[in-house]
């Protein structure tokens, strides 16, 4: 098989496996109403709430997701790449992906309208909590950071540390939003398909244009 293939059948695979994980996500958690894993989790982390200081934690974690952060960041992502780097085609996929992420989040949301839990530790948002937005921005923007770092001149041996910072990252912030109660984890976990879905997407169709 030509390298050309290949890497066509790893960014396909890596497109469909996370929207088939999604699929089954919505048969059981949505249609067949099967929470026993959420309610578990939900309460033992009501129980165990730990310090207050863990509160502030996940609540920052949280905020680097949010548009308050991630609007500013990718707009100076984009003028580094469209007016500095010269180029306009990276900086249009940057911004396709980001915005395809948010429209597809926001349309599920409101498809299946899934109530957030009732006893947040922070103010949630006034939409729906299936899939999580935080957690699909959040891997579709470090996962982004990732692919940027890949691009550059660093040093293997800094860029690996780097990215598995960065993933780690990623997942911390899924993990503040069921931990601040305001998302379930079946909604973290989708909205990492979600996330995971588009970027692949993006990414692929960067190389197929280089």
């Amino acid at each position: 098989m030509k390298p050309a293939a290949i890497r066509s059948s790893i960014w396909t695979l890596s497109f469909i496996l996370p929207i088939s994980i999604f699929v089954v996500i919505v048969h059981e958690i949505i249609w067949e109403k099967e929470s026993a894993l959420d309610m578990t989790v939900y309460q033992y982390l009501t129980r165990n709430p730990g310090p207050e200081y863990v509160k502030k934690i996940m609540t920052g974690l949280s905020f680097l997701a949010s548009p308050y952060l991630l609007g500013p960041a990718y707009l100076i992502i984009i003028i580094w790449y469209a007016a500095i780097k010269k180029n306009s085609r990276l900086a249009m996929y940057i911004v396709s992906a980001a915005l395809a992420g948010f429209l597809t989040t926001f349309l599920l949301k409101w498809l299946f309208q899934r109530p957030r839990p009732s006893t947040p530790i922070v103010t949630p948002s006034a939409d729906y909590s299936f899939p999580s937005g935080h957690s699909s921005a959040a891997f579709i923007f470090y996962g982004l950071i990732i692919y940027l770092l890949s691009r550059t001149a660093i040093l293997r041996k800094f860029k690996y540390p780097a990215y598995a910072c960065i993933a780690l990252l990623s997942l911390l912030i899924g993990f503040s939003r069921v931990y601040l109660r305001v998302h379930y984890a079946s909604d973290v976990l989708a909205g990492f398909c979600i996330g995971a879905a588009w970027l692949s997407l993006s990414i692929s169709m960067i190389h197929r244009k280089d």
